[in-house]
């Protein structure tokens, strides 16, 4: 999403430049992409982590590039993250254009992102959802947001539930026809008194097995891909 250079003080008193290019290089990329593939009859736009901000960021802008296509679904797996200031960092820090920065409104960035899509695309899009329900990863940077250190505690991993459920529900509200998938899989590089839960599942293992009510992430993703949408893990 970042398409500019942020200068800045470092710690030590010298000038620094954050170079944010991640939207210059998307856009190379996609240009090179789109002269060696056909248009698409259905397009999925997904990613984890990171990837799963930018999905919902970038949604509308992929459709872009995909005019013909009237078939597309996307789904972030792992994206929730609260902080006051979203909109000021995305306008000024990332220099993010105003189709990325503008729609944030709230602490959750991805929320509001997701929000716009539905706003501007409607049920033309299909929208699912991914995420565990103590995600260690996304709970250890909240609690650098919060409280300025890097670390997964287990107050931080029930927050992140309670965080996670409020999203749900705002989800499932505002976006008629959503489907949403938690997962409680622990993390098991962490001690179990953390209550932390495994980080993203599009890439890993358990995305072919299932894991939640007999159903496979991969299977509960290709029915929604064919337009048979449900809830797993509410």
């Amino acid at each position: 999403m970042g398409n500019g250079d942020y200068p800045y003080t470092a710690i030590d008193g010298s000038p620094a430049v954050l170079h944010h290019h991640g939207y210059r290089n998307y856009r190379g990329l996609m240009e090179q992409a789109i002269k060696f593939i056909s248009v698409p009859a259905k397009l999925l736009i997904t990613g984890g982590s990171a990837g799963a901000f930018g999905a919902s960021a970038l949604a509308a802008d992929v459709m872009d590039y995909f005019p013909e296509c009237r078939d597309v679904t996307c789904c972030p797996d792992s994206s929730l993250m609260l902080y006051n200031e979203w909109q000021a960092v995305a306008k000024h820090v990332w220099r993010a254009n105003e189709r990325v920065w503008k729609p944030l409104h709230s602490p959750n960035i991805s929320l509001d992102w997701l929000r716009d899509l539905y706003t501007e695309k409607g049920d033309s899009v299909r929208y699912l959802y991914i995420c565990s329900i103590r995600d260690s990863a996304l709970a250890t940077y909240q609690h650098f947001i919060d409280h300025g250190t890097m670390e997964l505690t287990r107050e931080q991993s029930l927050q992140f539930e309670k965080d996670l459920r409020d999203m749900a529900d705002v989800l499932k509200t505002e976006i008629p026809g959503i489907g949403i998938f938690l997962l409680d899989t622990p993390d098991t590089g962490l001690d179990s008194e953390l209550l932390g839960t495994q980080h993203t599942f599009l890439h890993t293992p358990e995305f072919f097995q299932p894991v939640k009510d007999g159903v496979s992430l991969r299977d509960w993703l290709w029915n929604a891909v064919n337009g048979t949408i449900s809830s797993i893990g509410l």
